[in-house]
């Protein structure tokens, strides 16, 4: 079992040999206060052959150093009132990483202040591991499972924000090698494949995109897409 705050490598013996034609298996962080439910859920994960701990943490600001070091999809305990505080200060500080919101009161209220946080997805306190496995691998393809009346508050909550957005301001340009990473967000590469792509070390890949976001003047790569034809138009005119 990992020890809490320090990457791990985790292996069961009940999986199974490696196989080439299978799809690589996602790596997740789990973040929780709570030690007896940081392990029981990455022995519960262990037996997915699909998913691969590969650190813990108590709190966001070890969540936030190992996260540096690890490029994986962050499972954060959201349980306690600091929960969307800690969410916040985490993608403040690295706006790339992927949150999966877990034991998540079924209120409309608190999913939608968990989402303007940032997460990208939701587990209830009510889910099962099968639906945990699931909304793992949502949140891995850049996809959230949401109920139909979630939905529905979601699309009330962005006509709210549209309606007092103000007109986006255009930042500084991007330097020709941010241009070049740009391009490989846009196809949908993670920040690993970026710097094998380009053979950088996986830090800097992650400081160009950080900085991308920053001059684009969002925090979602999703946005970036949006976002960046039209800056890069404007950068090469």
């Amino acid at each position: 079992m990992p020890g809490t705050d320090t990457p791990s490598r985790l292996a069961s013996g009940n999986h199974a040999a490696a196989d080439d034609t299978r799809a690589p298996a996602i790596p997740v962080l789990v973040v929780t206060p709570v030690c007896l439910y940081r392990d029981g859920l990455v022995a519960l994960l262990e037996r997915d052959d699909g998913v691969e701990v590969v650190g813990t943490a108590a709190h966001a600001d070890a969540a936030i150093a190992l996260a540096t070091r690890v490029d994986a999809l962050v499972l954060f305990d959201a349980m306690t009132g600091e929960s969307c505080a800690e969410i916040r200060s985490m993608l403040d500080a690295l706006p790339e990483v992927s949150i999966l919101a877990l034991t998540v009161r079924r209120g409309e209220q608190e999913m939608l202040e968990l989402a303007e946080a940032g997460v990208h997805g939701f587990v209830t306190v009510d889910a099962s591991l099968p639906e945990l496995g699931e909304a793992i691998r949502s949140a891995a393809r850049g996809e959230a499972i949401c109920s139909p009346s979630l939905a529905a508050a979601f699309m009330r909550r962005i006509a709210t924000l549209s309606h007092d957005a103000k007109p986006h301001e255009p930042g500084p340009p991007l330097t020709v090698r941010e241009q070049e990473i740009l391009a490989l967000v846009q196809e949908g590469l993670s920040n690993k494949q970026i710097a094998q792509e380009l053979r950088i070390q996986l830090s800097t890949a992650k400081n160009h995109v950080h900085s991308i976001l920053g001059k684009l003047g969002v925090q979602r790569r999703a946005e970036v897409v949006a976002l960046g034809r039209e800056r890069l138009r404007s950068t090469r005119a």
